[in-house]
């Protein structure tokens, strides 16, 4: 049975712990009480051979060290379980705990009255999503553990995608990119997403989008018109047209066989800011219906 000082209460079944006595002094909650600091950058060991296992079961550590008689109850997020450390002890943490940006965000309480302290770390994983020809249900996730650009002498610019669960992906991207067709200027950047994009993207859509959709699923995936406001871009794709270039699926290579259909295409994007990532994304390409990636080496 787990022994807690006096000064701290948990509930078992909120999963929250509370520090009751604030006799002490509170201290300035600073990157010398946790290795890695908060200045350097977190990893997880990649031992999963599967995507979906790595999700689960691939974890990182931080050695949490307090002060001595000082304690920090860490919520990394409100639905998991707050971690309790009043002498050095290991936090683990996972995939799970980590943003679309790579950060995994904490916040650091040390009494009753603290209001907690937020902190961060970087990692150098990002995640895309997936629906997969044998289960077009629901979108799934994967884990980008490292994104490298390079020219090839034969096939020119290239980004190599190592993923979670041991997978490499390439993509090949052409010398001169090509705008895909663009919206008219003299409408508003309003931007509808539909259709395949479950699993946490928005899903809006009409019997009449539906109907389209459904059609545009036997041809080449493209953005139509939203008959109920002829102001918004109604769209199966995640990445805004405007600004953003098109190349053939062939051009996405994994290790499954050839695209489904020969006529499916990619669309991609570049930063605008440093703080952004390039985006990927392909529809009915090699065992996918839809793929959409974060792109943290590309760029123009």
């Amino acid at each position: 049975m787990l022994r807690l000082p006096r000064r701290i209460s948990c509930h078992l079944i909120l999963n929250l712990c509370v520090i009751t006595n604030t006799s002490l002094a509170k201290i300035e909650v600073s990157g010398n009480f946790f290795t890695p600091s908060f200045n350097e950058i977190l990893t997880i060991a990649n031992t999963a051979k599967d995507p979906l296992q790595a999700l689960n079961q691939d974890q990182g550590s931080i050695v949490v060290s307090p002060p001595k008689g000082s304690c920090f109850v860490i919520r990394k997020k409100l639905s998991k379980k707050d971690f309790m450390a009043c002498k050095e002890a290991i936090m683990p943490f996972s995939y799970h705990d980590i943003d679309e940006s790579g950060k995994l965000h904490a916040v650091v309480f040390q009494d009753q009255s603290d209001l907690g302290t937020s902190v961060s770390w970087q990692t150098p994983y990002r995640f895309g999503k997936y629906i997969d020809v044998f289960n077009d249900k629901q979108a799934l996730p994967l884990v980008i553990r490292s994104c490298q650009y390079e020219i090839d002498p034969v096939h020119g610019r290239q980004v190599t995608l190592t993923l979670a669960g041991n997978l490499t992906w390439r993509i090949l991207f052409p010398a001169i990119d090509k705008l895909q067709p663009q919206p008219s200027r003299e409408k508003p950047n309003l931007y509808v997403q539909y259709g395949i994009h479950e699993g946490g993207f928005i899903k809006v859509e009409t019997e009449a989008q539906r109907i389209a959709r459904e059609k545009a699923s036997t041809e080449e995936q493209t953005d139509i018109p939203n008959e109920s406001n002829p102001d918004f871009i109604t769209s199966p794709w995640q990445i805004y047209p405007r600004g953003a270039y098109q190349m053939s699926s062939s051009n996405f290579k994994s290790d499954d066989p050839p695209p489904i259909k020969a006529r499916s295409v990619c669309r991609y994007n570049y930063p605008q800011t440093e703080n952004q990532d390039a985006e990927f994304e392909c529809h009915n390409t090699h065992r996918y219906k839809w793929v959409y990636l974060h792109l943290t080496c590309l760029k123009k």
